[in-house]
């Protein structure tokens, strides 16, 4: 009644046009993001190393010994302001570096630049008579050489690159009609998935999670209404063409072909917030992985001792874009009446749970195996609790219950988060039992940060052991 089943989404798309399918991009738009910065980093990085090189070239053509030059406190100034004046001059952005003419100039103008400051320094420091003029004039010349060579070279490595570094645009809607550039793909959508169908989301979300950019090109303003709060609540940024603003609730303003857009979806955090999170739960998660190692394995041989079954209970939860994913815990419930689907939140001396089991969830130590899911990168230490798919308030659905529901997955589920240590825990008997729980949930995403995180960790230590856990 409430899903279509795992292709629920194919159905939503009834035409492609452009370039190839989602499956034919490549890499997606976190791993091109990725490339695009290792590569400005390998930019930097060889321009360093060629100015130093033209240092040492500098010191062998004037004394004979490459490591016999004066220049050495000078070099340090020009590749600092050459750094900064190229940064400046957006010299290491990818489309520059593309483009000969415009990498080059703006590379010999942040040479000039440098030049500068470091005369300047060695003016205002009166050390003029301690370099030799004619090694530093064969510094410069030899850096400018390397330089320009190294900017053909960056061209000719970046245009074949361009299938994995150049963003992707996805027009959604047959408003932009023939007009669609030959580079730019078009879906045109039959309609837009239910927000009643968790499986029909998860697959759309499949479908266009390949895109940098989402262009919502719809004529029918309740269709472009529709489209623009799947994509909000997909987790996926995307903006809308000719767009009525009466019924949309528009994030920021861009533009695509020369006309306006207005941004009406975001992804919670950015590239560079994701791979902090991402970086700060591996290395936790890692450690308190193999620190608690010893104590799960006892607890495992207890459960299989307490009663018969495995003593691992895996149940597909809800995660990050509303994508499936398996979540594991000790086993707490007798498993000849276990609910793979959720349906039924577990009350206070529920039948189902055992001896054992009571103690473990009432000390919090059955989400133990999750930190399996965290350094899998399927949750998070810190982030929106993850839910079954039959969890139910009030005799509804949680989607049901909750309009914003599915914005709460725009961040990979937690193993706690804000509403945990508030106390917002245990069985949702009442709509406002999940309500409170969502706009928590949605408060700790729009107002993240790295120490929010270590904060609701520290924070988590009190409650740990807490009355509703049942």
């Amino acid at each position: 009644m409430h899903t279509t089943g795992e292709g629920a989404g194919d159905a939503y798309f009834a035409d492609r046009a452009g370039t190839a399918s989602a499956g034919r991009y490549g890499a997606l738009p976190q791993q091109r993001y990725a490339i695009r910065v290792a590569a400005t980093c390998v930019a930097i990085a060889c321009d360093v190393l060629l100015l130093v090189a033209a240092s040492l070239t500098a010191a062998l053509i004037r004394f004979g010994n490459p490591l016999a030059g004066t220049a050495g406190d000078m070099l340090v100034i020009v590749v600092l302001a050459f750094l900064l004046a190229s940064a400046a001059l957006s010299g290491y952005h990818i489309a520059t570096l593309r483009h000969p003419v415009q990498s080059i100039v703006r590379m010999l103008f942040a040479l000039a630049i440098a030049t500068g400051f470091a005369f300047a320094a060695a003016f205002a420091l009166q050390a003029g008579a301690v370099y030799s003029r004619l090694e530093t004039g064969y510094m410069l010349v030899a850096a400018a050489g390397y330089l320009v060579v190294a900017r053909l070279i960056y061209r000719i490595a970046l245009n074949r690159m361009a299938g994995l570094i150049e963003p992707r645009v996805l027009v959604l809607g047959p408003a932009t009609g023939a007009n669609t550039p030959p580079d730019v793909e078009r879906i045109v959508p039959v309609r837009p998935p239910s927000a009643s169908d968790p499986h029909a989301l998860e697959q759309t979300y499949k479908d266009i999670r390949h895109a940098d950019r989402i262009i919502l090109a719809f004529d029918d303003k309740a269709e472009r209404a529709a489209w623009a709060r799947v994509v909000r609540m997909i987790g996926i940024e995307a903006e809308v063409i000719e767009p009525d603003l009466q019924d949309i609730a528009v994030l920021g303003m861009s533009h695509w072909q020369g006309a306006p857009t207005l941004i009406v979806a975001r992804d919670a955090l950015n590239f560079g917030e994701r791979a902090m999170k991402r970086s700060f739960d591996l290395v936790v998660g890692s450690v308190l992985l193999v620190a608690a190692a010893p104590l799960l394995l006892v607890l495992m041989a207890l459960i299989k001792r307490d009663s018969p079954g495995p003593a691992l209970f895996r149940q597909w939860r809800i995660g990050r874009n509303n994508s499936r994913y398996l979540c594991y815990k000790l086993r707490t419930m007798r498993d000849d009446m276990r609910d793979a689907d959720g349906a039924r939140s577990a009350g206070r001396d529920d039948a189902r749970v055992t001896r054992l089991g009571r103690f473990l969830r009432q000390a919090s130590l059955d989400e133990l195996p999750q930190l399996w899911n965290v350094v899998r990168g399927d949750m998070s230490l810190v982030g929106p609790r993850p839910h079954a798919l039959g969890s139910v308030a009030d005799g509804s659905l949680f989607w049901e219950a909750v309009p914003n529901y599915w914005t709460r997955h725009a961040m990979r589920p937690g193993m706690t988060g804000l509403a945990q240590v508030r106390g917002l825990r245990g069985a949702t008997q009442t709509r406002q039992d999940i309500e409170r729980r969502v706009a928590a949930d949605l408060e700790y995403i729009n107002g993240w940060s790295i120490w929010l995180d270590v904060k609701i960790l520290f924070q988590t230590t009190r409650v740990i052991y807490h009355r509703n856990a049942y």
